[in-house]
């Protein structure tokens, strides 16, 4: 994605199914190692200046995948993709944080997919979002 579509994303303000894409699964184990410990290097420090609020994660993990994250947001995708990317200003809203641990180097490059919908569909679209993380099982999230 260029810097002119990423900027385009400001305007989407319509529910989105997202999902970040990894470019293989060769170093799923490495890539859930480093993000928990990341996690639970900060988990406790909320009155520190570091502290960010992470994703959740299940304690299993499909090694095959090669789907990162599963989201969803009813309006202001710019702001759950800020999160995610770590440069949220509020401590309290979670996300992966990924500028402060993924390693582009070391882990190859992620893909943004989304699908916009409707503003009718904001209802159903947690429903879509547990569907498709049961069908792509991502290596971090609640589903």
């Amino acid at each position: 994605m260029n810097l002119e579509d990423f900027m385009k994303l400001k305007t989407k303000n319509k529910p989105i199914l997202y999902w970040f894409e990894l470019s293989s699964s060769n170093k799923n184990k490495l890539l859930r190692e480093k993000y928990i410990n990341y996690r639970e290097s900060i988990k406790k420090e909320f009155l520190a200046t570091n502290y960010r609020n992470t994703s959740s994660y299940k304690s299993k993990f499909e090694p095959s995948s090669t789907t990162l994250y599963v989201g969803k947001v009813e309006k202001g995708f710019w702001g759950r993709l800020v999160t995610h990317l770590g440069y949220n200003q509020s401590k309290k809203t979670a996300g992966m944080q990924l500028f402060h641990w993924y390693d582009v180097a070391l882990f190859g490059e992620l893909k943004l997919n989304y699908i916009e919908f409707e503003p009718e569909m904001k209802h159903l679209i947690s429903v879509l979002e547990k569907k498709l993380a049961k069908e792509l099982k991502p290596l971090i999230g609640k589903y």
